[in-house]
Order: C-alpha cells, then structure tokens, then sequence
C-alpha cells in the first residue's frame, strides 16, 4: 500500500495543474499527505500553481512553510528594535537601523537586531494565513 501511495504523490506532483482543475473535492487528503506532497514541489512549482478556487495551494504553501521551519538556521525571529524578521543566519550580517551601535573586536561598527522573546510565529503565521 505504501508504494501506491507514494506513486499517487508522484502522478500528482507531476500533474497537479491538471488534478486541480478536476470538479473534485481536495479535502479528501489529510495532513500527512498534503505534507509529503508538500515536501515533492519546490517553491517554484508551488508558486506556479494554478488554484483559483484554492483547493490545495494554501495548504501545500503551510506544510512547505512547515519543512522549512523544522530546519534551525530558518527559524524566523522578530527584533526588539525594529519589528523586522530574520533568520539565525541573517542575524550575523544583517544590521538593525534601530539598535545601538558597538565596535567589535576588530574594529567595526555593528548594530545586531535582538530577537524579541515574547513573539510568536505561530500566531503570525496563522495572522498571514488569515488576511
């Protein structure tokens, strides 16, 4: 049963523009799989999704959000100063218009956003799902 469904997942990825125009009722795939499906389309192919009547395109668009949040150095942070987001990785190269300046050992002149500990991104994610 496995291996049907994942040549389901594999048919679909390939002809989700085609299976989304189909008069069929999406809902039919629980989390699971729309997350596996997810975890096949790149963000390209998501982005080109043709859904008018958004039957799976949010819901692949979370899951990948999801994939990509598993990964530490994606986490998202929200700075105290300046209400921008970054990634851990960012937070090294990036400067915060807003945050105090200090010299660093070598010399120069760094302004490092602080992440704001009581933000959360479940909560803005949900916010972004819903507008």
């Amino acid at each position: 049963m496995a291996n049907l469904v994942e040549e389901a997942l594999n048919f679909l990825k390939k002809n989700i523009n085609e299976v989304i125009q189909l008069p069929i009722d999406m809902n039919c795939m629980n989390s699971s799989l729309v997350k596996r499906l997810a975890g096949k389309l790149n963000l390209y192919e998501l982005n080109d999704l043709r859904d008018k009547k958004d039957k799976l395109r949010s819901k692949l668009f979370m899951k990948k959000l999801e994939f990509l949040f598993e990964e530490e150095h994606n986490m998202l942070n929200r700075c105290v100063n300046c209400g921008g987001l970054y990634t851990s990785n960012q937070r090294e190269w990036m400067k915060c218009s807003k945050a105090s300046t200090f010299v660093d050992f070598y010399g120069n002149a760094v302004a490092k956003h602080s992440s704001d500990k009581h933000w959360d991104i479940n909560k803005f994610v949900m916010f972004l799902r819903q507008k």
